[in-house]
């Protein structure tokens, strides 16, 4: 099931960043594309925290990881996500 009501403003701008993306992208690349425009910077921590908040609603999933054997994954939007107009 997925959930698309009730996001934060930073998970929205999380799954804003995501459906731009060209690729999937790690959380550390998310970090920094979300604290390009940020006054007061995000952390590891918080990303990851709503990364695994927007996976269980259904709106990404990890993309495998970045190398054969490495903890590290990369995240993408599912379909619903892309439907959702969140993009800007």
């Amino acid at each position: 099931m997925v959930k698309t009501t009730g996001l934060t403003g930073v998970q929205e701008e999380m799954l804003a960043v995501l459906l731009a993306a060209a690729e999937p992208i790690t959380a550390t690349e998310l970090r920094a594309r979300l604290n390009a425009a940020r006054p007061v910077a995000l952390v590891t921590e918080q990303v990851y925290r709503r990364l695994v908040a927007l996976e269980r609603r259904g709106l990404i999933q990890r993309a495998g990881p970045i190398a054969a054997g490495a903890r590290n994954h990369r995240w993408q939007p599912t379909g619903p996500a892309r439907h959702r107009g969140v993009a800007r």
